[in-house]
């Protein structure tokens, strides 16, 4: 669902009603256009926007080569009007005239601009400053100019349903600019609008979560995004991300893109550094008699920690010398953190070459923060 909406044919017609004193100030004894008119070409476009009343259309850029064809087009429709349309007074119009006004808008290299616009029934009308208003009744024009009428794409999902640490891929080509970015919310209560935060992000409402943010060019984007297992709030809390069903918001500011969407905990179990989930395999814990333990090695790379394997003692060693650790026990493998032999009530264990620990002694091996997230099966490191 988005929260702006796409053209109607009664708003054009509208439209056309409110022009319609221009259109019948066309006849047959109008002036011709000045001569001084500058002839266009396509190279001469930066980039042309259409609009009518709060509706946007996709707009064409000169540094998008699948939009060259178009400029060509615009170009040739300037032309045409200039060449043919007769100069007229310009009508009187109020706030809401402009408003309701079917124009397009050219953006020339030289920093100027001109606008086409409706102007009633088979006529547009052209605007420059410092020109004389041309008008051109041409059922061709007129349809040509609607032939470039475009209608943005709305964003949506590529599932309706995604577990935590899956990537979710969001496409559209409502951006309605030329470049910039976008920020994702998760929110599972009732989007207002506008909720100011610290860091200067707008939020969608107070319940909303900070999941993401995107880029996109020449008002399109498409791109993937991995689901965190943890955003972040308006106040700069930290929280989980609920799982269930919820609401992902696109929000570009002047417009918010809401889809549905079926979040469910992760499988299997995660290695997440500050919610996001390890994309390294080997990172994976394991559940074992309803514990979860670590791979060890796989965490500490992922946090920046060394860890030798002192393979005479059988000894995992963080911030210890290997003179300092006493042999572990036949089958079993000792850690040993600051020159002293960590106690736990679950021992650590060897399987396929890697050491797993529990998540309390992952937590007091690398001075981190360590949560076990129940609702998201996920196991996340907190680093500051």
């Amino acid at each position: 669902m988005s929260k702006r909406t796409g053209r109607s044919t009664s708003a054009l017609v509208l439209a056309g009603m409110l022009l319609l004193p221009l259109c019948a100030g066309i006849h047959a004894g109008s002036a011709s256009a000045a001569s001084a008119e500058p002839v266009y070409a396509a190279g001469d476009i930066q980039e042309v926007h259409m609009s009518q009343a709060d509706l946007s259309f996709m707009p064409y850029y000169q540094e998008r080569p699948a939009d060259r064809k178009a400029l060509a087009e615009v170009a040739d429709l300037l032309n045409r009007v200039t060449a043919k349309g007769k100069e007229i007074q310009a009508p009187a119009e109020s706030g809401e005239d402009l408003f309701f006004r079917y124009d397009m808008t050219v953006s020339l290299q030289d920093g100027s601009s001109v606008v086409l616009y409706i102007a009633g029934q088979d006529t547009l009308a052209y605007v420059r400053e410092g020109s004389p208003l041309i008008a051109l009744k041409d059922a061709d024009a007129y349809s040509d100019f609607l032939s470039l009428e475009v209608n943005p794409e709305r964003g949506k999902l590529d599932k309706s349903s995604v577990r935590i640490g899956e990537p979710v891929r969001l496409s559209g080509s409502d951006a309605d600019s030329e470049q910039g970015s976008f920020h994702l919310f998760v929110d599972t209560g009732n989007t207002t609008w506008d909720v100011p935060s610290e860091s200067g992000i707008h939020f969608p409402s107070k319940t909303a979560i900070l999941v993401g943010q995107g880029e996109y060019r020449f008002g399109r984007y498409d791109q993937s995004f991995v689901i965190p297992a943890v955003g972040r709030t308006w106040d700069g809390k930290t929280v989980p991300i609920p799982t269930g069903k919820v609401t992902l918001i696109s929000d570009f500011g002047w417009l918010q893109t809401s889809h549905a969407l079926e979040i469910k905990p992760a499988s299997p179990i995660l290695l997440a550094v500050n919610g996001i989930p390890a994309a390294d395999e080997k990172a994976q814990p394991i559940a074992v008699n309803g514990r979860t333990m670590v791979p060890l090695r796989a965490a500490a790379n992922l946090l920046g920690q060394k860890v030798e394997w002192d393979a005479q003692g059988r000894n995992v060693l963080i911030r210890t010398a290997a003179s300092q650790a006493s042999a572990a026990g036949s089958g079993q493998a000792g850690i040993w953190i600051d020159g002293a032999e960590a106690n736990s009530d679950v021992p650590p264990f060897i399987r396929s070459g890697v050491t797993y620990v529990p998540i309390r002694l992952l937590a007091d091996a690398f001075r981190v923060p360590v949560e076990w997230l129940s609702g998201s099966h996920v196991v996340n490191l907190t680093v500051s």
